[in-house]
């Protein structure tokens, strides 16, 4: 028997215990029905018009994108997005929104979000690609011959004179390596002839480029380490303060998405690494 008290899942479940089909409408969110054997609930929103709530999990690769398309679920009157959580993470350097996240007065199934995923640029990948690890003159010299144009010191033309020395000396005997007062090394060799020659390197370098695809270029500075062995010198470069660099990095990325925000709108920001 149906009577008015029954929930509509109740009211299904006795017409399917009776034997009566259910009745089913499209337009209807939220509907259920008790189908054989053993009575098991199915969902039946892939037969509705439109599903009951939206999902998605959304990646995009600007701020600009994640803040458009926040828009367009932006509550009127509402915050941003009113029931979304938007967090930071500077460690893997991603906005989060959960669209749909719980508020104070309503309970809600999280499985709408959309994220921003910072780009590490290409040309500052190149560069850091090369960091922390052991590398021959010749390595180092075509790789400086081939990013020379990032190099906005020493100039393109000390660069170019840095890339002759290398390969100038490449099977010479390294002897010994002075630190100057400009914190450049000299350092002291013997060719085959036994004749000792020295020559002179900078112990840091600094590039052009964007930390981060869609940033402006910002300089960087890479440190260059000498060391000897086996009478053969190998260079190791290391970006100066990376951690710093790629926080304030992306600090301008998340001062790209709030500038983004809606007109008088101004999202709370939770950072969470």
């Amino acid at each position: 028997m149906i009577d008015e008290t029954m929930t509509e899942a109740q009211q299904i479940a006795a017409l399917a215990l009776a034997g009566q089909p259910a009745q089913f409408d499209e337009n209807k969110g939220g509907s259920w029905a008790l189908v054989p054997p053993g009575y098991s609930v199915r969902d039946l929103q892939d037969l509705q018009r439109h599903p009951n709530r939206v999902r998605g999990d959304m990646t995009f690769t600007t701020p600009a994108a994640l803040a458009s398309y926040l828009d367009r679920f932006t509550e009127e009157g509402g915050a941003w997005g009113h029931d979304a959580l938007l967090t930071v993470n500077y460690q893997k350097a991603t906005i989060r929104a959960a669209l749909d996240y719980s508020d104070a007065d309503q309970a809600r199934h999280h499985d709408h979000h959309a994220a921003y995923q910072a780009q590490i640029g290409r040309k500052f990948q190149k560069w850091r690609d090369m960091c922390g690890k052991a590398h021959t003159q010749v390595a180092l010299a075509m790789f400086l011959e081939s990013r020379a144009v990032d190099v906005v010191k020493p100039d393109a033309a000390d660069v170019m004179e840095m890339v002759l020395r290398f390969e100038a000396t490449k099977t010479v005997e390294f002897k010994q390596s002075t630190r100057l007062q400009d914190g450049a090394r000299q350092f002291t060799y013997v060719e085959d002839t036994q004749q000792r020659g020295q020559i002179t390197l900078p112990d840091h370098l600094i590039i052009l480029a964007p930390v981060y695809e869609g940033l402006a270029p910002q300089p960087i500075k890479l440190w260059l380490r000498y060391r000897i062995e086996d009478a053969k010198l190998r260079l190791v470069m290391e970006v100066h303060a990376e951690d710093e660099v790629m926080r304030h990095a992306f600090e301008r990325c998340v001062d790209a998405f709030v500038i983004r925000a809606p007109s008088g709108v101004k999202p709370v920001l939770l950072t969470v690494g």
